[in-house]
């Protein structure tokens, strides 16, 4: 009766994970959602809010069971194959009024800025089984102590016998041969192992789904900002001929006037074709953005990993300008050997890419605190590779190394 009465109580409080509406989570850079079902209620936090591509993401599990029920949480890494997992810690189970909290906590990160999902998880619960005590068996009767028996009186003490003679010792025996040890018997066959009995129908496991959660990763400040080093604008349209007031000013004014139209239509003859303006190469585009990047010294503020990021962000833009590759769209690992399949690239260039990239990708993903020497390195390295692979001035372009 207890346990239809359980799934009486499950039913009425709804089958399906729903969510409670999406609440937000208390904290301004934090996004919730909860979800409940029966006695089970799940919510997922996400921190920070609108995370940066350089930011670690946070995603905070938190369930609450009450009395009663046994809670089984998500398994690992469930729901996130759209991220990639840096860490993830699980907190032993606390008891409050009426239940039960148990938590987990993953660190995020991704490598493109983009929307992602934390897909479905599944909490599952089962009641606990009540078993009654059984009684108590009664103790047995104590059975009545019998009464002393009277001592029986003493008899008289029996003459001494005489001590038998004594028997000669045989003679030893000889001592018989060892018999061969028996052969040891196969042991028998393992019997096999029964199956698995079915659970009994009242253990009844009932399970809660979340629903997608988006995380919106904003793209970094030079990502933003890409239009910034736009061509220059075309020729400004040419003054409107100035007001004829010959009948004020005279005939100076008049001659004036013949001279300014005369020369507005043979100006606009010549510039009745708008001009495009050229494009600027990109490795005197690549220079500029080198140059603007050492005028912010992000490294004297403590800005390491931002730097390495724009720095390796400046040689992928080159990259894709000068030849067509589409390196910030790809990882280094992705990257490296389509360069090397292009044959754009000579040997000792993709050499000298593959280790510029792997020691930035320390940095950037791994934590790596460089010293000021790997950071100069690294930084000559890019302006190297641009003025190595600059085309030749005959092609249209000039050295102008940063």
């Amino acid at each position: 009766m207890r346990r239809f009465g359980v799934a009486l109580l499950l039913l009425a409080a709804g089958c399906g994970g729903k969510s409670d509406g999406g609440p937000e989570a208390a904290g301004q850079d934090e996004h919730a959602k909860a979800f409940e079902r029966g006695p089970l209620k799940a919510t997922l936090s996400v921190t920070p809010r609108e995370p940066a591509l350089t930011d670690t993401i946070t995603l905070s599990i938190e369930a609450r069971i009450e009395d009663g029920y046994v809670l089984s949480m998500p398994q690992f890494g469930e729901g996130l194959e759209d991220f990639v997992v840096r860490d993830y810690h699980t907190e032993a189970p606390v008891a409050v009024a009426g239940g039960t909290i148990h938590r987990a906590r993953y660190e995020l990160e991704v490598f493109v800025s983009d929307e992602y999902k934390i897909h479905p998880m599944t909490f599952a619960f089962t009641a606990k089984e009540d078993k009654p005590a059984s009684p108590e068996q009664p103790a047995p009767p104590e059975q009545p102590v019998p009464p002393e028996q009277p001592a029986s009186p003493e008899q008289p003490a029996s003459p001494e016998q005489p001590a038998p003679p004594e028997q000669p010792v045989p003679p030893e025996q000889p001592v018989p041969p060892e018999q061969p040890a028996p052969p040891e018997q196969p042991a028998p066959p393992e019997q096999p192992v029964p199956p698995e009995q079915p659970a009994s129908p009242e253990e009844k496991v009932y399970r809660l789904k979340t629903e997608d959660i988006a995380v919106i990763v904003k793209p970094l400040p030079e990502e933003a900002s890409r239009g910034e080093l736009a061509p220059p604008a075309g020729p400004a349209e040419l003054p409107a001929p100035p007001s004829l007031i010959a009948y004020y000013a005279g005939g100076a004014v008049v001659a004036a006037a013949v001279v300014g139209l005369a020369l507005f239509y043979f100006l606009r003859g010549r510039l009745g074709r708008v001009l495009t303006p050229a494009p600027i190469p990109p490795h005197e585009r690549a220079f500029r953005e080198l140059r603007a990047l050492l005028d912010e010294d992000l490294i004297a503020k403590g800005r390491t990993k931002e730097f390495f990021f724009r720095l390796t962000f400046i040689a992928r833009m080159y990259i894709e300008r000068r030849f067509g590759l589409r390196a910030p769209e790809q990882t280094t690992e992705e990257f490296l050997p389509n360069a090397a399949g292009s044959g754009l690239l000579s040997p000792g260039h993709q050499q000298l890419l593959k280790d510029f990239l792997g020691y930035a990708d320390l940095v950037k993903y791994a934590a790596h605190t460089p010293g000021v020497k790997d950071i100069e390195d690294c930084f000559a390295a890019a302006r190297r590779f641009i003025n190595e692979t600059a085309p030749a001035p005959a092609e249209g372009g000039s050295h102008a190394p940063a």
